[in-house]
């Protein structure tokens, strides 16, 4: 008769962390027939990584960088007005910074951006700026998808 190992407590926990970090890397809230949603608050995931630059225009932002971890308690969700998104929008570092926000609407299937919203904004070192835009989009393809991009520069 053929025995089975049963895992560790130290295996199990691995394993659990291991799903926990999968599921937080998501950075997209979807409509289908799920209703809304948000994401997850990831400046802890992010920290100690070197972001990198985001495909895309980047306006006239000097020495651009990734930066969607300043970007905390980002929402996008779907009502019958359109789609709209909250978040705030952290400086991280000691100096002032501007950044390029993106928040879009898409396809989940293709990627085609169906609506968006863009804006430029300038905080100084370690200050923080609440951001809403309500209704920027409001479309209603199903399977869509919202995400936020944010580029940091001078």
């Amino acid at each position: 008769m053929k025995t089975t190992k049963r895992p560790t407590p130290t295996q199990r926990t691995l394993a659990c962390l291991g799903m926990l970090a999968t599921l937080s890397a998501c950075s997209v809230v979807g409509d289908g027939d799920e209703g809304t949603g948000s994401t997850p608050d990831r400046s802890a995931s992010t920290a100690g990584t070197t972001p990198t630059v985001p495909a895309g225009d980047n306006k006239d932002l000097e020495d651009p960088k990734g930066a969607r971890g300043e970007l905390l308690r980002f929402s996008c969700t779907k009502a019958p007005a359109g789609w709209s998104a909250t978040g705030v929008l952290k400086n991280s570092d000691d100096s002032p910074a501007r950044y390029l926000v993106t928040v879009s609407v898409s396809s989940r299937k293709t990627g085609t951006v169906f609506g968006s919203k863009e804006e430029t904004i300038e905080l100084e070192g370690m200050a923080k700026k609440k951001i809403r835009y309500d209704s920027f989009f409001d479309g209603k393809q199903k399977g869509a998808i919202c995400s936020a991009r944010v580029v940091k520069g001078t």
